[in-house]
């Protein structure tokens, strides 16, 4: 059975890459991989879907009242939509939420107006239209076409503009003015570099701000739309700006928006295709346009996924089902409900709390600074994560701060951290009026915070240079990023303290750990006849513990990685729900039983040898996650595209995540599979050579296609042969050590 760990499920690449070469004659060898250095300068001390899955959890937190309605406002409203469904796997479902929100229509007291800027080439449904095109939305039930008022067709614009936003909205309040005004955007989001692509409009290098991303509204140029809306508005703020994308749950994105809005709403993780469930929350709104500013931001939490009209619908949810499960079974309301919640979150923030929370943030700092800093770093090694935009083979930098703050609490000794981090708790609870996270999502308490290990914080597009110019109004009014050069350069912590290029970066969380060789009971094993695995691993920065198994070809020039997966401890903590791993103090004996397991995939047609890794530290399989890579080959001929497969613990598919191309990084999407669609595994495989690094070599091994059954994972024998088998430690700045032996299977 495969073990299980509460972090983002991600290729221990390093410890691949970096494998010794040793002689194939020894039994073992020992490796240091990735090393960054000891501390220096350190402060004192899928189907089938059944009832009675986990329930969404749910917080409507103690905020000052907003379930009055204003007295200084009236009760009409216009509700901007900025659709940007330039998209090849986005536009059918953002199109699916404008016909939604037509579903509901405009009235005398609320305007709906919308500008969906759609693929050229894209899905073929029963309306097809590229470029951009204006809509004053007006009732009608038809979830396949948009029958409203067309106001202007603009042609091909470049969503990924500020000026073109600036012009929407500035279009909107003009020829529709209202007492209240709330502006909803859609598509990619990448938390603080930004988001908002336009795939029909060719990226200007000039227009590229971070290595790596295609041009998009970077957080820098959401600033200053937003700074020229207000003045060519005269709207001093808006009384709700909501992010229908990825990622957005960043202190630094609620920063940049607080001075422009009232209330936001926002995801921290990556959200899945269904999007919000506009119907519903523009329902109330249309039934009680006197409602207040701050209970219909929590109105669109609490209706997200469960009231949507893609489950509520019984057509809309057969197609649905029909469309992105890949089965024609009947599902009810309820099982896709909490099918579809696993993995989701989303939070309504009074950003007039916002202030308060970056100041409690500031109030942590020195206290913070004071301690070790092998404390901060274990606390943000298992911290919450999300999804992460910058490459899969690092930890996550994108952190839920409200588990951190707790875990730092709980792991430190200090009074003054332990109270600034109650304080920074408190301050979260105030602003986070209504958050919602699924049974996978433990330990999201609603707004995010960049913390990158120190390998991503020196390396370009992600280092302090592009984070302070690209989240500047956040880091001007922060201490968080001189925090981050205190811990990673050793600078002072002071404003005006900024990191040379090229300067020498440390690492807190890194140090040396040490693995005894490993010690088996007998040279060979098979199905059903393990041997034992026993080693010492050494070291007071031990984050999480792997074992990893490679299987020699037949001459012995390459390994292919069969299975990686983490170890679980003897002792755990309890943080927010989320299990961790406790080592402990002093050595960690490891003693575990192995055998030669593969696992494979079924696509009702054929299966295929994959390598599966875990999402997530838990209690067991009930808890897990578990991931397969490999490149998305649409049969409508669309780009392929670098794409994840999602699988519960109990073996099924419930989710396909893909990037904007064939390289792992950037935005992030839900992929809904088509049938004829095929993915082919990516495989690992390690080049043995006589001495010297290597690196791993993927390769596309296999091909899965979509068709009517539901696609399945489960355990097979592995083959008979030579096999490394390995325990890697990784510390709490993202590096591994490792020790490997061999062992037959028979």
């Amino acid at each position: 059975m495969k073990t299980s760990s509460d972090r983002k499920a991600r290729l221990i690449s390093a410890a691949l890459a970096a494998l010794c070469m040793f002689s194939l004659a020894a039994m073992s060898c020992s490796t240091t991989i990735n090393e960054t250095g000891d501390e220096e300068g350190a402060a004192d001390v899928v189907q089938p879907l059944t009832e009675g899955e986990e329930e969404i959890q749910q917080d409507t937190a103690a905020a000052p009242d907003t379930s009055a309605p204003r007295t200084t406002k009236g009760d009409t409203w216009t509700v901007m939509f900025y659709q940007d469904a330039d998209d090849q796997t986005l536009e059918e479902d953002i199109f699916t939420d404008l016909n939604e929100a037509e579903r509901i229509g405009s009235t005398d007291k609320v305007n709906l107006v919308a500008q969906i800027d759609r693929y050229s080439g894209g899905f073929r449904g029963k309306q097809n239209f590229s470029g951009a095109k204006r809509f004053y939305l007006t009732q009608d039930n038809d979830l396949d076409v948009i029958h409203s008022e067309e106001l202007d067709d603009l042609g091909e614009v470049n969503m990924a503009d500020g000026n073109v936003l600036v012009d929407f909205v500035t279009w909107a309040v003009r020829q529709y003015p209202a007492d209240r005004y709330v502006l909803i955007l859609s598509d990619h989001g990448t938390g603080w570099p930004g988001g908002w692509t336009d795939g029909d409009m060719e990226s200007e290098p000039e227009n590229i701000q971070i290595d790596g991303f295609d041009d998009m509204l970077y957080l820098n140029e959401l600033d200053d739309a937003f700074t020229s809306i207000t003045k060519k508005t005269g709207i001093e703020k808006l009384d709700i700006v909501g992010f229908d994308a990825c990622l957005m749950g960043d202190l630094e994105v609620l920063s940049m928006i607080a001075p422009y809005a009232d209330f936001a709403v926002l995801s921290q993780e990556v959200e899945p295709s269904m999007g919000w469930a506009y119907s519903a929350f523009l329902k109330k709104l249309t039934s009680n346009p006197k409602i207040a500013s701050g209970d219909l931001a929590k109105t669109i939490v609490d209706t997200y996924i469960n009231e949507d009209t893609l489950i509520t619908d019984p057509e809309a949810r057969a197609k649905y089902v029909s469309r992105t499960y890949e089965t024609s079974g009947t599902i009810s309301a309820s099982q896709l409900a909490n099918e579809e919640t696993k993995t989701v979150t989303l939070a309504a923030i009074d950003l007039s709390k916002i202030p308060a929370v970056v100041d409690a943030v500031d109030n942590l700092v020195t206290p913070m600074s004071k301690i070790n800093q092998k404390v901060v770093a274990g606390s943000r090694a298992h911290a919450k994560a999300y999804e992460n935009v910058f490459g899969e083979n690092i930890p996550s930098p994108y952190i839920d701060l409200g588990n951190f703050v707790k875990l730092l609490e709980k792991n430190s000794t200090s009074e003054n951290v332990g109270k600034a981090s109650r304080d920074v708790q408190a301050a979260i609870k105030n602003a986070v009026i209504a958050e919602k996270h699924g049974p996978n999502q433990k330990g999201s308490n609603g707004i995010s915070i960049y913390f990158p290990i120190s390998k991503l914080f020196q390396a370009e597009g992600a280092d302090y240079a592009t984070y302070t110019s690209t989240a500047n109004r956040f880091t001007r009014e922060s201490l968080w990023d001189d925090f981050l050069t205190f811990h990673y350069y050793g600078m002072e912590i002071k404003p005006e303290n900024k990191p040379a290029q090229g300067a020498e970066i440390t690492a807190p969380g890194a140090g040396q750990i040490t693995i005894k060789p490993l010690e088996l009971s007998g040279d060979a094993a098979s199905t059903g006849n393990p041997v034992t695995l026993s080693t010492t691993v050494t070291g007071d920065n031990v984050s999480y513990l792997y074992i990893f198994t490679g299987r020699f070809t037949k001459d012995q020039d390459q390994l292919q990685v069969i299975d990686l997966d983490y170890i679980d401890s003897e002792q755990t903590k309890d943080i927010d729900g989320r299990i961790i791993p406790d080592w402990g103090e002093g050595d960690i004996p490891v003693e575990m039983d192995w055998e030669p397991v593969a696992y494979v995939v079924d696509d009702g047609t054929h299966k295929q040898m994959v390598l599966l890794e875990p999402d997530t530290f838990g209690t067991g399989t009930e808890d897990t996650i578990y991931t397969v890579d490999g490149i998305y080959k649409f049969a409508n001929g669309e780009d392929d595209r670098y794409a994840r497969l999602y699988f519960d613990g109990d073996g099924n598919l419930f989710r396909v995540m893909g990037f904007n191309s064939t390289e792992n990084t950037g935005p992030q999407h839900e992929i809904t599979p088509e049938q004829g669609d095929k993915f082919s595994i990516l495989q690992q495989w390690i080049p043995m050579k006589n001495e010297g690094e290597t690196e791993t070599v993927y390769k596309e091994s296999g091909i899965l296609t979509f068709g009517e059954t539901p696609w399945t994972w489960e355990e097979h024998a592995a083959a008979k042969g030579q096999y490394l088998i390995g325990i890697i430690a990784e510390d709490m700045d993202g590096n591994t050590y490792a020790e490997y032996t061999q062992v037959t299977a028979e």
